[in-house]
């Protein structure tokens, strides 16, 4: 499914954002940041790191020569209800990571304090295959993409982790979830 990145729609359900803190400002994430996403190592602006899926890193810090010396910095624990299958995304210094059933994180790369969390409400009778898993989400502009488990495609403020949008994608009744990560692909969305 496609959808336009400009969508404007709110669903009337309750969602909710914990805002203890406002995620630092960053470049906004472009159409060109995301094609050339290998000349930013230091960031993982999309789910399997770039259009071509390769999950490679050109960051060379980390050798032979001094991987035993490795120690861990920090530790953030996340609440997996099934399955933990979500692949961060890292913009400028701040992580984005999804946590089941379709909640969101913000974290100080550096030091693994929270920003903000987004948990997206669930209907209690919510009927789905797959488990309950998600798998991450899209950048594009200042703003994040969310699958969620209800077939619902979620935007959120990056900075704050405030919902800007929300449609339903397909009858979470007749049984479709949505667990995937979205794909930015010029100003559209996909999400299947």
């Amino acid at each position: 499914m496609l959808f336009p990145a400009s969508l404007e729609s709110q669903d009337s359900r309750q969602r909710n954002a914990d805002t203890n803190q406002v995620a630092p400002s960053f470049s906004p994430i472009t159409n060109e940041r995301l094609l050339n996403s290998d000349a930013e190592p230091q960031n993982w602006l999309m789910y399997s790191g770039n259009y071509f899926s390769q999950r490679y890193s050109g960051l060379d810090q980390i050798n032979n020569e001094n991987a035993a010396e490795l120690e861990m910095q920090w530790a953030f624990q996340l609440r997996a209800l099934d399955r933990a299958e979500t692949t961060p995304v890292v913009v400028d210094g701040v992580m984005y990571v999804t946590e089941s059933p379709s909640n969101v994180i913000a974290l100080d790369a550096k030091t693994g304090s929270q920003y903000w969390r987004y948990n997206h409400n669930l209907p209690e009778d919510l009927n789905f295959c797959c488990g309950r898993n998600n798998r991450g989400i899209a950048v594009l502009g200042d703003k994040l993409y969310m699958s969620t488990l209800d077939a619902h495609l979620v935007s959120l403020d990056a900075k704050t982790g405030s919902v800007l949008w929300d449609v339903e994608v397909a009858d979470e009744a007749s049984g479709y979830s949505k667990t995937a990560a979205p794909l930015v692909v010029g100003d559209k969305i996909i999400t299947g």
